[in-house]
């Protein structure tokens, strides 16, 4: 799996589990709504962090890469 594909399936798992929170937090559905909330900032959490260290580390590898490629340029050519 490649890291764009990676932050995809991290972004749209995090996108479904807020959208199930937030439908969860409605005060219409649940008296208790506070202390679910509170409990729910974990995952966002985790989810965005995860996102940046996996867009962080495809940025290395990809910078690596490349300065891989320049150093095989024969520059006497």
């Amino acid at each position: 799996m490649r890291g764009d594909q990676v932050i995809g399936v991290i972004f749209v798992a995090a996108v479904g589990y807020l959208n199930f929170a937030a439908w969860r937090y409605d005060g219409k559905w649940n008296r208790w709504r506070d202390s679910i909330a509170n409990a729910d900032i974990g995952l966002g959490h985790f989810a965005a962090s995860s996102s940046f260290y996996a867009g962080l580390l495809g940025t290395v590898i990809g910078l690596m890469a490349q300065f891989q490629a320049l150093g095989a340029v024969d520059a006497t050519k």
